[in-house]
């Protein structure tokens, strides 16, 4: 079995012996946000496919619907997650002037009043209670 690459219009022979140069991203999360990226590939299936056997019109229809699939998918993933980022800001700023009870790994359990909210970029929203900076996720329990 042989197959041609679109990407590089290079060639090989299937087996089990030969080497592959697929990687192991995944090639849709890559194209989703990039319909150019999409057209050079039909283009290039366009250009390197088999004329005695073509592909039929069906399947690049599904291969259009995959694609805009995975681009809505990744849209709505980058929606839920603005949206969980808000929700925890909200909910972080919501606990100024409260007592809250959190569980830091490696202390005892921290008991003070919120006097503060920062935003860390990689732990989300940090609470000051009594001077020490802690994840909004250790929190336990709010009075």
């Amino acid at each position: 079995m042989s197959y041609i690459n679109p990407l590089s219009g290079s060639g090989s022979s299937g087996g089990t012996s030969g080497s592959s140069s697929i990687s192991n991203t995944n090639p849709l999360a890559s194209l989703a946000d990039n319909s150019q990226a999409f057209l050079q590939l039909l283009v290039a299936q366009l250009k390197y496919q088999n004329p005695m056997s073509p592909v039929s019109g069906t399947a690049f229809l599904t291969q259009t619907a995959t694609m805009t699939e995975a681009s809505e998918i990744t849209q709505m993933v980058q929606t839920l997650n603005s949206d969980l980022s808000a929700n925890q800001t909200s909910a972080a700023t919501s606990m100024i002037g409260r007592t809250v009870t959190a569980n830091v790994k490696g202390s005892s359990p921290i008991t003070g009043t919120v006097s503060s909210v920062s935003i860390d970029p990689t732990n989300g929203p940090m609470l000051n209670i009594s001077g020490q900076s802690v994840p909004l996720s250790a929190v336990t329990q709010v009075q």
